[in-house]
């Protein structure tokens, strides 16, 4: 009964109004979501194109870092432009700080002066230094007993040649500082020139090999500047064409090869033969004091005899005695002068001759380890080869 109802007039027309607007809010709202859905898809497909380039990218970057890290395998491990690859790098890095071992530089050691040591019966032996470390190197590394080499370094700013000082043992040591004692006893000299070093050192635990490829890399002019005028020719040479005049050593393949330097082997061989030169110097020099002696002897006698020659004038029998006397006295001294003279002269033939023939023997001893090292040599590429 209630369907059957009339309704009034303004409720339908009321319910058509909100229905309108409904609609007008669906309709707005749809507008909105489509904007909202292409933005979004404009955005995706934005960030989709982003990522594609990123991940290629991303690709290029990762197969540069590999050709950087690992080389070329088409160049030999090595880069476009001819470089060596951080592999490559690595591994000569590894190659030279073996040959070359730990190196300590700017080593301060105007903290102490060499200074004499004497043994229980007061003889003076060796010398001791306390080389100070400076603190950015530190002694990390360096412990009792370890032998190091030092070098003096040349003067900041200026091209001074550095200058080896010696080999030393550490004999002890602090944070900041080491103890070092020479392994051969040190010369006067030696001492006075280690005691007016003013210039820093640098410590190496390896002496430091003659190896062709640090020279290589020079120009003939960097060679004349650095090295002595006795050998930069060795050094200009190196590689070139040999001549007629040159040593069968020297010559392989028809090129100039200087032959390399143990330099270690070289500075005890100086150092030998420099206390032999200097022993065979203190002994004439001891001779030439005695004969001085005995001149000066036989002068003081000759003047005795002749003031007594004057006081005997007047016996006339005496004085020519006592003249004839003196005479064969004279003779005798200045034969016994000559024989002491040539035998000083003598004495010198012979130091000059044992010298000749210690230097010839050192010369056979390096030849023979040249010829061992160049024996080595093939022996040393063939089991390269074979690996």
């Amino acid at each position: 009964m209630l369907d059957t109802v009339p309704q009034p007039e303004y409720h339908q027309a009321y319910m058509s109004i909100w229905n309108k607007i409904l609609i007008g809010f669906v309709i707005l709202g749809s507008f909105v979501f489509l904007y909202v859905a292409a933005r979004a898809l404009k955005t995706h497909q934005f960030w989709r194109t982003r990522v594609v380039k990123l991940e290629e990218e991303i690709a290029k970057t990762n197969e540069e870092t590999r050709k950087v890290r690992e080389g070329d395998k088409d160049k030999d491990g090595k880069l476009e432009d001819g470089s060596l690859s951080i592999k490559l790098a690595e591994a000569e890095l590894r190659r030279l700080l073996i040959n070359r071992g730990r190196v300590w530089l700017k080593c301060d050691h105007k903290a102490g002066k060499a200074e004499p040591r004497k043994d229980k019966a007061g003889n003076e032996t060796t010398a001791q230094l306390a080389v100070v470390v400076t603190p950015d190197a530190g002694i990390g590394g360096i412990t009792d007993k370890t032998v190091l080499y030092a070098f003096e370094e040349a003067a900041e700013g200026q091209r001074d040649r550095p200058s080896y000082i010696g080999e030393f043992m550490v004999v002890a040591l602090t944070d900041k500082s080491v103890v070092l004692e020479p392994t051969m006893s040190f010369t006067a000299d030696e001492l006075k020139r280690v005691n007016a070093s003013r210039n820093m050192w640098t410590l190496y635990e390896v002496m430091p090999a003659d190896r062709r490829d640090v020279f290589a890399e020079l120009t003939e002019d960097d060679k004349r500047a650095l090295l002595p005028d006795v050998t930069v020719s060795e050094y200009v040479r190196d590689g070139g064409k040999a001549d007629a005049n040159d040593p069968p050593e020297n010559k392989v393949d028809g090129n100039y090869v200087r032959l390399l330097r143990d330099y270690r082997q070289l500075f005890k061989i100086c150092h030998a033969e420099r206390i032999l030169w200097l022993d065979s110097i203190e002994s004439v020099t001891r001779d030439a004091t005695y004969v001085q002696d005995s001149l000066k002897d036989a002068q003081q006698q000759l003047q005795f005899a002749e003031a007594e020659v004057t006081n005997l004038n007047g016996d006339a029998d005496v004085a020519k005695r006592s003249l004839q006397a003196v005479v064969s006295h004279q003779s005798a001294v200045v034969t016994k002068l000559k024989q002491f003279q040539e035998l000083v002269a003598r004495m010198i033939r012979e130091n000059l001759e044992i010298g000749a023939e210690i230097a010839r023997v050192q010369q056979e001893a390096v030849n023979r380890i040249n010829e061992r090292t160049r024996s080595m040599v093939p022996v040393a590429r063939s089991g390269t080869g074979a690996n």
